[in-house]
């Protein structure tokens, strides 16, 4: 796999012509073994690559200076020069705004415990992790900010996604109907089987709408993450012209990692900087 074939802004219709560039990894390393020879972490009782390839992921169990090596291989090829920003996400609607001068002049910093970042500022590029959850992208060319969110089912039903529109519209001056939407690679109906506690709680909260029977008749209900994004963000005044949803289920594809599929595992990353 080439490094050119990670899907990017370039590859969008939508943000190609836009200040912003972004990039949707996966878990292929083949392109990077010029630059480095990586190891490959192994569960010991059955000798399964656990986060092979392109784990982006501290928290996850991998060896830190393969992580490092993954993502110092990720920042020279797209994003030379830059810092990159992260968070400890914990499945929250807290969201964490750049401040530039309070940021120090290094290679990567951890900003906290929270699932989304805003950022006004060209020097940083931000990183969200993702093995099943939604990798979200908003961006107003109009006043050239971005939010990325990390939002599974938690931040969903907590509605990240409103959270982060108020405080671009309250705090940068950002419109609705200037807001361009991009969701990575996530789990999708098809594979999201949800526990009957959980399908109760969604169907109480948010009605049955978005949810599907079990793929089996004894099987638990599927829940569908992208329409209720898509009902959240038209509620929010987004334009559906300016919704790009990136059309892979990370759990039926291996290409991507997943928690679902995999259990212990890796991360990809959707990671963003404006030009």
């Amino acid at each position: 796999m080439n490094i050119n074939t990670f899907y990017s802004s370039k590859n969008s219709e939508l943000f190609q012509n836009d200040s912003i560039h972004f990039i949707l990894t996966n878990r292929a390393l083949n392109q990077y073994k010029a630059n480095y020879s990586a190891a490959i972490s192994e569960n010991p009782s059955t000798k399964k690559p656990l986060y092979n390839n392109l784990n982006l992921a501290y928290h996850v169990g991998d060896v830190k200076t393969n992580v490092t090596k993954n993502r110092q291989a990720i920042m020279q090829a797209y994003y030379p020069n830059k810092t990159l920003l992260y968070l400890n996400q914990i499945h929250s609607s807290n969201i964490i705004q750049v401040k530039p001068s309070e940021i120090a002049n290094v290679d990567e910093i951890l900003l906290g415990n929270a699932d989304g970042i805003i950022c006004d500022s060209k020097d940083f590029v931000c990183l969200i992790m993702v093995a099943d959850c939604n990798p979200i992208l908003l961006y107003c060319p109009i006043r050239n900010v971005f939010a990325l969110l990390h939002a599974g089912r938690l931040g969903v039903t907590q509605k990240i996604l409103t959270h982060s529109i108020k405080i671009l519209n309250e705090q940068y001056g950002v419109l609705q109907k200037d807001i361009k939407v991009f969701i990575g690679a996530s789990i999708r109906e098809c594979c999201y089987e949800i526990g009957l506690d959980i399908a109760r709680q969604i169907s109480l909260n948010f009605g049955e709408k978005y949810l599907l029977q079990g793929r089996e008749s004894n099987s638990n209900p599927r829940l569908n993450m992208i329409a209720m994004l898509y009902d959240e963000m038209f509620e929010c005044g987004i334009l559906l012209q300016n919704i790009e949803i990136f059309p892979i289920c990370s759990c039926c594809n291996k290409e991507y990692f997943s928690y679902r599929r995999d259990g212990i595992t890796g991360r990809f990353g959707l990671l963003a900087c404006l030009k």
